[in-house]
């Protein structure tokens, strides 16, 4: 069974890079988008579908396999796998920026690179919105720090 599944161009980058395959996608409960759509078909919680597509303008071409295809995957809940998507590339970008500041780059360059090695366009994800949540991360690890003292 083959879905297109709704996907925010930087992600849909992001998945092929990490993956390193070409469309349609085979999943496996073990890689990137599959444990993503599955912990999706997985969940119960009901969620809010009202202008939520407009920002998922690519779509991904995905074989699912036999226990996903018994789950009754419906492409709205399908989209929710963003979510999850969305946390593993923060974190990838995260762990970029360290390894790059280690190395001497700057935050700046080092969001530049992960955005370029990535092959993501200013468009779809900018250096600027990947700085930011560097900053929003510092902050916050920050505090996580200062809570533990």
């Amino acid at each position: 069974m083959t879905v297109d599944i709704p996907i925010k161009p930087h992600l849909k980058k992001f998945v092929l890079f990490q993956l390193d395959r070409s469309e349609p996608l085979e999943l496996s409960e073990k890689d990137l988008l599959g444990s993503a759509v599955m912990k999706i078909l997985l969940e119960k919680r009901q969620h809010r579908f009202e202008n939520i597509v407009e920002s998922y303008t690519s779509r991904i071409k995905v074989k699912l396999n036999s226990d996903m295809r018994k789950r009754s995957p419906r492409l709205y809940r399908l989209i929710y796998a963003n979510t999850e998507l969305e946390r593993e590339f923060k974190e990838a970008l995260m762990l970029w920026i360290r390894a790059q500041r280690q190395l001497g780059y700057t935050a700046k360059d080092a969001c530049i690179n992960f955005l370029e090695t990535m092959k993501i366009d200013e468009r779809e994800y900018s250096w600027d919105a990947a700085y930011k949540a560097w900053q929003r991360f510092n902050v916050n690890t920050r505090k996580g720090r200062k809570d533990m003292s």
